[in-house]
């Protein structure tokens, strides 16, 4: 049987670390001159980061995936320490709370899956932060799997 706080210890470390590359992530579209990710044109952070393509409605989409990682962190805090909490009248237990966390991870790996194309076959740079950001999705995404498949073992 799998440690549901060791799984949880490895969501929150993962999420922090998704959190502090999307915030270098917004930092970097926003930079004056060429970052340390510039390294070819084949692997540039800089021109994926800076694209068309790195907004939505004018907002970086690293904004987007802070604020994504941000509210993830919180709803781990609470399966933590295990409280209920009331979102928009639906209430969130520790079940409900791990199916937000497998959408919210469905829809960021379809959306990855998307930049991941722009990078590949329209930009035809790849942004390494990214791609990190990308491994760490899938790692949470897998985590979430493991809890979910723990609690209907019960």
């Amino acid at each position: 049987m799998i440690d549901k706080k060791k799984l949880l210890q490895c969501l929150v470390i993962l999420e922090i670390l998704a959190i502090l590359i999307s915030s270098y992530l917004i930092y970097l579209h926003y930079k004056e001159g060429k970052s340390f990710c510039d390294i070819s044109e084949r692997f540039n952070c800089d021109i994926v980061n800076k694209s068309l393509y790195s907004e939505l409605f004018g907002i970086p989409v690293a904004l987007f995936g802070l604020i994504t990682f941000l509210i993830m962190l919180g709803l781990t805090y609470n399966l933590f320490n295990k409280k209920s909490m009331n979102l928009f009248g639906f209430q969130l237990d520790y079940h409900n709370t791990i199916y937000l966390l497998f959408a919210i991870l469905i829809f960021s790996v379809l959306f990855s899956a998307y930049l991941v194309y722009v990078e590949l076959f329209v930009l035809l740079s790849i942004c390494l932060f990214c791609v990190v950001l990308d491994i760490l999705i899938i790692l949470m995404l897998i985590i979430i799997i493991l809890l979910l498949k723990n609690g209907k073992k019960k």
